[in-house]
């Protein structure tokens, strides 16, 4: 009786584990093919005698990516357009100017042209912007998964043998 139940409790928490698993890496795909959209592109002005690890620091920090020589700026695709995100940007004390952003309203104005890259609401959240995190998530939920799964079809495996063969083993 004991056995039985013990399997059964394992059968639920296996299930549960699929189930929860399953939701996380749907809802990663229906989030990220709903907020998929082109970055934006801005241009940065650095402070003369900027230090290139700090610049990268930065770069990193505000989800610049794609740099490209425009004059005598950079052009970026910003992949967090946050109001807090574009308020920090504009207030660095490294970054002598920006251009196509909205520096009284924190804000990209709708009609600058695209970069060439894509963003994502993930990038917008704090949590989901530090490196490796997403797909962690990712990679643990699907190991989970597929785990959970060969639990499943091991059980069921299990119980479709004789009872004779089920003791033997």
């Amino acid at each position: 009786m004991t056995i039985t139940r013990d399997c059964g409790l394992m059968r639920l928490i296996v299930r549960i584990l699929a189930s929860t698993t399953g939701v996380v890496l749907i809802t990663f795909t229906v989030t990220y093919y709903l907020t998929y959209e082109p970055a934006p592109e801005i241009r940065i002005l650095w402070r003369a005698g900027i230090e290139p690890e700090r610049r990268a620091e930065l770069e990193h920090r505000f989800l610049l990516v794609n740099p490209h020589p425009f004059e005598d700026r950079l052009t970026y695709d910003l992949l967090d357009t946050s109001p807090g995100n574009v308020e920090a940007l504009v207030h660095e004390r490294d970054i002598a100017d920006t251009d196509r952003v909205d520096r009284v309203g924190f804000t990209i104005p709708p009609d600058i042209p695209y970069g060439a890259s894509w963003m994502w609401v993930g990038y917008r959240l704090p949590v989901l912007r530090t490196p490796g995190v997403i797909e962690g998530v990712v990679l643990i939920s699907a190991i989970v998964l597929a785990l959970s799964a060969g639990a499943l079809v091991f059980e069921r495996q299990k119980a479709s043998r004789p009872p004779s063969a089920v003791t033997q083993s």
